[in-house]
C-alpha cells in the first residue's frame, strides 16, 4: 500500500515521544501474555543492556522486512545466538524499561546490512505492516538463529535493560520451554561493525611492531 510522503505508519509511528511508547510496550506486553506463555512456561536469557551497546540503522518491521528505517546507525542493537533442540512454533517477546523492537535472523547477522538473514521483525507498536509483540516463527533445530533486540525509537539516550522472552511448543506432556530446548551459542556468526574490526587490525599492528623491536634488540 503506498502512503503520501507526508505520512508513513513506520516513519510516523517512530516519531512517537518516548514517554508515550514506553507505556504502549508495558500494555501490549502485559496484554500479550496468555496461558500458553504463562509465567513457568518462559525461557529468558540473563537480562542485559541496550546502553552502550552496538548502533545500526533498523530494519522496519514484516514478515521479512524489507527497508529499513533510514535514519542511520542511531539505533541500539544487542544479540542473542541459539539453536532449538526441536522443530515447532516458537514465541517472542521482551520485557524492558523501552519501547523495544525484535528482529529475528537466520544464520548470522551484520549491523552494516542489517536487511541480509532477516526473517521477521516487530515492535511494541503495532499497526499496519507491523504485527506487534509477542511474534511467533516456526523454527528448525538444522539452523541457527540470532534474536535482535533493539529500540522502538531512534536516539542515542533510549536505552536501558531488558529480558528477552521465549515461548516454545509443547512437547507431549511437557508444556512451554523444556530445560536445552533453546540452546545458547557464542556469537559467532554475528559480524563485528566496522569499528570494532578496525581497532583489533591497529591493535594488531600494535603488537607487530612491538615484536619486531624485540626481535631486532636480540
Amino acid at each position: 500500500m503506498e502512503y503520501p510522503q507526508a505520512f508513513h505508519p513506520t516513519t510516523t509511528m517512530r516519531s512517537m515521544s518516548s514517554r508515550t511508547a514506553t507505556r504502549l510496550a508495558v500494555a501490549l506486553s502485559l496484554a500479550a501474555l496468555s496461558p500458553a506463555t504463562a509465567e513457568s512456561q518462559l525461557f529468558r536469557p540473563p537480562p542485559a543492556t541496550l546502553t552502550g551497546a552496538g548502533l545500526f540503522d533498523s530494519p522496519n518491521f514484516g514478515s521479512p522486512p524489507t527497508t529499513t528505517a533510514g535514519f542511520g546507525n542511531v539505533f541500539f542493537f544487542s544479540t542473542y545466538t541459539f539453536t532449538v533442540s526441536t522443530a515447532g512454533l516458537y514465541s517472542f517477546n521482551t520485557a524492558s524499561a523501552f519501547a523495544p523492537a525484535l528482529f529475528l535472523y537466520q544464520g548470522s547477522f551484520n549491523p552494516t546490512a542489517p536487511l541480509a538473514n532477516i526473517l521477521f521483525g516487530a515492535s511494541s507498536e503495532a499497526f499496519e505492516g507491523n504485527p506487534g509483540l509477542p511474534f511467533s516463527f516456526a523454527l528448525s533445530p538444522a539452523l541457527t538463529y540470532v534474536l535482535v533486540t533493539s529500540t522502538f525509537l531512534e536516539g542515542l539516550d533510549v536505552a536501558g535493560g531488558f529480558t528477552n522472552e521465549f515461548g516454545c511448543p509443547s512437547q507431549g506432556s511437557q508444556m512451554g520451554c523444556a530445560v536445552g530446548q533453546i540452546r545458547p551459542v557464542v556469537d559467532v556468526n554475528v559480524v563485528p561493525e566496522p569499528a570494532s574490526v578496525a581497532l583489533c587490525a591497529l591493535g594488531l599492528l600494535a603488537l607487530g611492531g612491538v615484536v619486531h623491536r624485540r626481535q631486532s634488540r636480540a
